[in-house]
């Protein structure tokens, strides 16, 4: 069973890091956030963070520690794309086209992760490499299945400026 949170506010680099509302006081000035009033708590509700625009400019920055062969994964979907779209698409080009396509999915995702059960992290140290394999091909298995579970995505583009675009590069 979890643990009961002491901080108001997530510890660890990676909670952080996921932490949308984190991202988004960062990268406010002190003039935008009117002071820390208007600083979420840790008893706020979740939705209090606003969707994201369609139109929205990229702005937040965020790190992530890849094993080699994630990263090898993730360096073939960028070439896969870059030659089917013939562009030069960058790597945050491609991470926000598979977060569009997870936002999608998010209800499907949400099934097949409340299937999962309780889990204990593995430690991310040597000699526990074995453990979090195993671990995050469980997580790997919910996600596909979720993905595959939900409805086909359906551009908000109409279909002729689909069409526009493609011919146009």
């Amino acid at each position: 069973m979890a643990k009961t949170l002491r901080d108001p506010f997530p510890s660890s680099a990676v909670a952080r890091l996921l932490d949308r509302g984190a991202a988004i006081r960062a990268t406010q000035s002190n003039n935008d956030q009117g002071g820390t009033a208007s600083m979420p708590t840790a008893g706020e509700p979740s939705n209090a963070v606003k969707p994201a625009s369609v139109f929205e400019i990229p702005a937040i920055k965020r790190e992530f520690v890849l094993t080699p062969a994630a990263d090898e994964t993730f360096s073939r979907l960028l070439s896969l794309y870059r030659r089917a779209t013939r562009t030069r698409l960058s790597g945050s080009h491609v991470f926000r086209v598979m977060m569009i396509a997870v936002d999608h999915c998010m209800s499907a995702l949400e099934c097949e992760a409340l299937d999962l059960g309780p889990h204990r992290l593995p430690p991310n140290g040597k000699n526990h490499e074995s453990h979090r394999q195993a671990f995050e091909e469980r997580l790997a298995e919910a996600f596909v299945a979720g993905m595959r579970s939900a409805a086909a995505f359906r551009s908000a583009q109409p279909e002729t400026a689909r069409r526009t675009n493609q011919s146009g590069s």
